[in-house]
């Protein structure tokens, strides 16, 4: 009985999917179809001889996504790629000389950063000394998702000013 009753759960569960699936019979490859139910669309889930396998929008003949034999993104958007879904901030007034702050993001930084005049910034990524920036230079990094970054001014040695000229993140 109990057995019975988790097979129940299951396929309740996944009826809902299962009733938008099917096999294309005209279709010598086989390709799995999804209907997107209120979409009006048909996308399939589509493995080419070459390997390439992908989701097919079917209605505008192209690809949503498509992954070459390797399992590498090759066409579509990855949400995971810098840029995609974040915009630029300028922060020079929150990041403060000697502080350490951590990229709490699941996506990584693109930081710009100009050294004032007259100074160099000092750029640490992990408590690691990766760029000195010469004076009213610009210097872009990446800062990894979870990675502490912190930056100095060689010429001050407290706390409690700004650390750049100028601080830009795309977050």
């Amino acid at each position: 009985a109990a057995t019975s009753k988790a097979v129940k759960i299951i396929k309740d569960s996944i009826n809902p999917i299962v009733n938008n699936i099917s096999v294309d019979p005209n279709n010598a490859g086989g390709a799995l179809y999804l209907f997107a139910p209120n979409s009006g669309g048909r996308y399939s889930l589509q493995v080419k001889a070459d390997g390439h396998n992908g989701v097919w929008d079917d209605v505008n003949k192209r690809w949503l996504y498509c992954f070459n034999p390797d399992g590498y993104l090759v066409h579509g958007i990855n949400p995971s790629i810098i840029g995609v879904g974040q915009s630029y901030q300028n922060v020079t007034n929150s990041r403060i000389n000697y502080v350490t702050y951590t990229n709490t993001t699941s996506r990584p930084i693109l930081a710009s950063v100009m050294s004032p005049s007259g100074n160099v910034t000092i750029i640490k990524l992990n408590g690691v000394e990766v760029f000195r920036i010469p004076a009213n230079t610009y210097h872009s990094f990446i800062i990894p998702p979870g990675s502490n970054y912190s930056a100095s001014l060689a010429a001050y040695s407290v706390s409690g000013r700004p650390a750049s000229a100028n601080w830009v993140e795309l977050r």
